[in-house]
């Protein structure tokens, strides 16, 4: 029988396999550590995952991207002309005034169902993006988890942040 392979963009993320939340929050709890806030996991609401969207990732209230990026670069490469300006230029739809948690799916790469998609398109249809400090988030912890980058073969759209020009990161 003759298999190919599938395609890097659809590669999934298996160790550890986060099949509870009990082990997602302890997952999580570590970075929740190097951000100071390590009692917040347990009690944020967590919402139903359902089969597709097993990765669960907190966002601490007020994190801010300055701060994000600073704990972030202690391990692993951050770098970009702007992050200095992130908090100023960038909108997000989902701002951490309280703590908040969302489901992800278990991808490596950027959703390929949505790769000719531009934002205004996936937000036309009602689809919610994720924000460039969900994403983040995520990233650090699959890189805390694994040693290795989410995105290494393309990019994903977080549609649910806007610069103030009207870009998308």
């Amino acid at each position: 029988m003759n298999q190919e392979k599938s395609p890097a963009r659809h590669r999934r993320w298996h160790r550890p396999k986060p099949d509870s939340i009990a082990v997602q929050r302890s997952q999580l709890q570590s970075i929740f550590r190097v951000l100071g806030a390590s009692d917040l996991v347990e009690s944020v609401a967590i919402p139903d995952a359902g089969p597709r969207f097993p990765v669960m990732v907190v966002v601490p209230a007020g994190l801010s991207y300055a701060q994000l990026c600073r704990h972030m670069s202690a391990e692993l490469p951050v770098t970009g002309d702007g992050l200095a300006t992130l908090d100023t230029e960038l909108t997000d739809d989902r701002v951490p005034e309280q703590a908040y948690a969302i489901r992800l799916r278990q991808r490596v790469e950027a959703d390929v169902e949505y790769e000719n998609m531009s934002a205004a398109v996936v937000r036309r249809q009602g689809i919610a993006g994720v924000t460039l400090r969900e994403q983040l988030l995520h990233a650090w912890l699959r890189f805390r988890l694994t040693g290795r980058y989410l995105d290494a073969d393309c990019c994903t759209l977080c549609s649910g942040s806007v610069f103030t020009d009207g870009t998308v990161p």
